[in-house]
């Protein structure tokens, strides 16, 4: 799994038949600042996800990839949203996401 900050919405309106219906957003991971409790989203490795659980932009989620997320999605893809993450705690502390 994967923590990754989701980006915005991507609109595809010529698709397979297993992807009707289903929701696309844009992510992109997430890292921690050195010496600091925020994360932030990653300057590089922006990806489109199938959405199953409604994520809204701007929100952390967990990014489950290959074979999980297919099974997950009952479509050929590479990476599915499964949860929106309420917060982290890394160290003892509860993290920030920018």
């Amino acid at each position: 799994m994967v923590l990754a900050k989701v980006m915005g919405t991507v609109l595809s309106t010529a698709k397979v038949p297993s992807l009707l219906g289903k929701t696309f957003v844009l992510c992109r991971p997430v890292e921690s600042k050195e010496e600091s409790d925020l994360w932030e989203a990653s300057s590089s490795g922006t990806f489109v996800a199938v959405d199953l659980v409604g994520a809204p932009e701007g929100s952390l989620v967990m990014i489950n990839t290959g074979s999980a997320a297919k099974e997950m999605s009952g479509a050929p893809v590479d990476a599915v949203v499964s949860g929106i993450v309420d917060y982290a705690v890394v160290g003892g502390k509860r993290v920030a996401v920018e």
